[in-house]
C-alpha cells in the first residue's frame, strides 16, 4: 500500500506546483526525486488524458451508430411511402384510362343520337306538341 502526501512547486505548462513529497509504504521507501512526481504528474496527467480520449471516441462511435440507424429507418419509411404512392398513382392511371374510353364512347353514342336523321325520326314520332299558340290568357291551341 503507497501512502503519499505532497506539496510542493512544480512548473507544468505555466502552472506553478510546488512539492514537499512523503512516501509511506511498507516496503523500501521510494526515492523522492522531483524527476519521479514529475513522472507520476504526467502518468495521472496523459491517463486521465487517455480517459477522456477514449471516452470520447466510444461517444463519437455511439453517435455515428444512432445517426446510422436513424438514417436507415428513414430511408426505409420513405421506400414505402415512395411504393404506396406509386400504387396509388397507378391506380389513378388505370381509373383514368377506363374513364377515357367511357367518354369516347359515350361521346360516339351522343354523335349518333344528335345525327341529323336520328333528330328528325325523333321528331316525327314524338307524342308530344312542337308548336305552342297562345293567342290570349283564356285559350292556349297546341298544333301538331
Amino acid at each position: 500500500m503507497l501512502d503519499t502526501n505532497w506539496e510542493g512547486s512544480l512548473d507544468l505548462t505555466g502552472i506553478a506546483v510546488t512539492c514537499n513529497n512523503t512516501y509511506t509504504t511498507n516496503s523500501t521507501p521510494a526515492p523522492t526525486t522531483p524527476n519521479t512526481v514529475l513522472s507520476e504528474v504526467e502518468m495521472v496527467w496523459s491517463n486521465d488524458k487517455l480517459r477522456k480520449t477514449e471516452r470520447r471516441r466510444e461517444q463519437n462511435r455511439a453517435a455515428q451508430r444512432t445517426y446510422r440507424e436513424r438514417r436507415e429507418n428513414q430511408l426505409r419509411f420513405l421506400e414505402t411511402q415512395n411504393a404506396m404512392w406509386q400504387e396509388k398513382y397507378e391506380a389513378l392511371l388505370a381509373t383514368n384510362r377506363q374513364q377515357k374510353v367511357q367518354l369516347v364512347a359515350l361521346n360516339r353514342r351522343l354523335a349518333t343520337l344528335q345525327s341529323p336523321s336520328r333528330v328528325k325520326s325523333t321528331l316525327s314520332t314524338d307524342p308530344r306538341p312542337t308548336e305552342l299558340n297562345i293567342g290570349s290568357t283564356s285559350q292556349v291551341s297546341i298544333a301538331n
